[in-house]
């Protein structure tokens, strides 16, 4: 099968999509299946690179993953237990991944940019028992040790040979575990902007459907695959690309996001297939501008996370001439999916975010739960295989996000007359004007048309009077310039009076998450502050 795969399938129900998962692995739908399943078919196979020069096999893989699975065990953990893994984008924290969850023990991913107090609470309310962490983090880890008055194993990665963790190693079967689909695999903590984060509970079945689920929806279900994964991978996206290895037999490269670093690879790996949100995408086009690559290897750019407005996507399609454009829609609670574009309708629906992937629900509800007719704006919630089992030891926050067996996933949007979802803001990011609704996305959009504008974020500003108002941050492009009246004047005619920015704030970059979207909240206190 060539790349990309351009088969597309009639959407699936539930049932039937999970009749199909089970009829393919003659089983339960467990990771341990779906990993040596790959292992076993592609011994001689390149399975995985990292940008430090490692270069493993499906067969080495497979070993390394055996080998970390039974060092665990002989440490004393056991299935159910949690370890925690603070790695930045290299192989080790790939085999770590696997080795947890396929023996049957919870892989609790950190974020590397907390702070010790964040840390710490995360490692306390998931139990952790052991910690697997990247040297260069060993001041940050023990801080938060301190702060939790706690003192659990830690095994240190460094580069090269001879590292505290190549010592856990133990050459083995690894650990036969009875592991069912419910079981559960991974808590992947949110990013906590409203209060302390919470523990999104991932189960075997979630991270084997979402695997099925993605390499259809996103094309790349074919063994040709060489996958670039530029995003943290302690991100909850890695659920969408590490189905390179256990889902497709493909080859799958992961390092840290630089722009010059990122593209060097896909000229070198001859990557051809990577996901990025848009801020990402647009460095990369920046620094092609600057020093050009070879990138014709690429098929497929995937993105998502936040807006694309439609000037990038063309400067995008431009860039990358001949690949496919998919963008996708998801969070952390439906281990990252819930829609995707067909390619054909990307420049003909260019503000749309896809229709449902297999198996997937997709409903628009009012403030009561009451569906929508379409073209109505409400709270987008899902329904799948995908979705959470709920968050870990908080009853009161599950149940009301996973309301009517239904994901409500705090998005505003609508889906139009040929099911295709639109996404218009978060419910905490719509800006209410004096009892008047605006949405930052379109705000954003027209700001984006202005030739020098770089990157925008568009967030509510206090007002005495109205309540909120409409403030922008701008960053523009390098040598370029433009005034607060320029792009006053730009937006004339292009939005509403109201909706326009009453504020605009120029700055040299965003406050940003682990995943590269701008923080918002960030931002909104700066205003509050004021």
């Amino acid at each position: 099968m060539s790349l990309p795969s351009t088969t597309r399938r009639d959407h699936e129900s539930e049932t039937a999509f999970l009749a199909r998962l089970h009829e393919r692995y003659q089983g339960p739908a467990t990771m341990d299946r779906m990993l040596f399943t790959s292992v076993a078919a592609n011994p001689d196979k390149v399975a995985l690179v990292d940008g430090q020069g490692r270069r493993l096999t499906y067969r080495q893989l497979g070993d390394e993953v055996s080998a970390l699975s039974s060092g665990l065990a002989a440490r004393g953990l056991s299935a159910g237990d949690r370890v925690a893994v603070m790695m930045r984008s290299h192989a080790r924290y790939v085999e770590s991944y696997y080795a947890i969850i396929t023996a049957g023990m919870v892989l609790v991913p950190l974020n590397v940019r907390l702070a010790p107090p964040e840390l710490s609470y995360i490692l306390a309310n998931a139990g952790v028992k052991m910690v697997l962490a990247d040297r260069e983090f060993e001041s940050v880890v023990s801080a938060a040790f301190q702060e939790g008055h706690t003192n659990l194993p830690v095994v240190w990665t460094e580069p090269g040979e001879g590292s505290a963790f190549d010592s856990l190693l133990q050459p083995g079967t690894g650990v036969p575990a009875q592991i069912a689909e419910d079981s559960l695999a991974a808590i992947y903590y949110t990013s906590g902007t409203t209060g302390r984060p919470k523990g999104a509970m991932i189960t075997h079945l979630n991270m084997v459907a979402v695997g099925q689920q993605n390499v259809e929806a996103w094309y790349f279900d074919s063994p040709e695959v060489v996958e670039l994964e530029i995003s943290p991978l302690f991100h909850v996206s890695f659920q969408e690309f590490g189905p390179t290895i256990h889902a497709v037999g493909g080859t799958l490269v992961v390092d840290n996001f630089s722009p010059s670093r990122s593209l060097d690879l896909i000229e070198r790996e001859k990557i051809n297939s990577f996901f990025a949100v848009p801020s990402m995408l647009f460095m990369m086009m920046a620094e092609l501008a600057k020093t050009p690559r070879d990138v014709s290897s690429v098929r497929i750019v995937k993105y998502g996370g936040a807006p694309m407005p439609q000037d990038k996507l063309r400067e995008l399609s431009d860039v990358f001439g001949g690949a496919l454009l998919v963008q996708g829609f998801g969070q952390t609670e439906s281990t990252g999916m819930i829609a995707v574009t067909w390619p054909d309708e990307v420049t003909q629906y260019p503000l749309s975010t896809g229709r449902a992937i297999s198996g997937c629900d997709i409903q628009i509800v009012d403030d009561d739960d009451r569906p929508l007719k379409r073209n109505q704006v409400g709270e987008v919630i899902a329904r799948g295989p995908q979705v959470m089992a709920g968050y870990w030891q908080n009853p009161e926050a599950t149940a009301e996000t996973l309301r009517n067996g239904y994901l409500h996933t705090g998005d505003l949007g609508y889906l139009d007359d040929g099911d295709r979802l639109y996404i218009v803001d978060r419910k905490k990011d719509l800006i209410i004007r004096g009892g008047q609704n605006i949405y930052s996305a379109e705000v954003e959009e027209a700001i984006y048309s202005h030739p020098a504008v770089a990157e925008v974020a568009v967030v509510a500003k206090p007002d005495p009077i109205l309540e909120e108002v409409v403030a922008a941050f701008i960053r523009l492009k390098p040598n370029t310039s433009a005034t607060e009246a320029d792009l006053a004047q730009h937006l004339e005619g292009r939005i509403a009076v109201y909706k326009r920015p009453v504020a605009y704030y120029f700055v040299e970059d965003f406050p940003r998450t682990a995943s590269g979207k701008v923080r918002k909240v960030e931002l909104r206190e700066r205003l509050a502050q004021a």
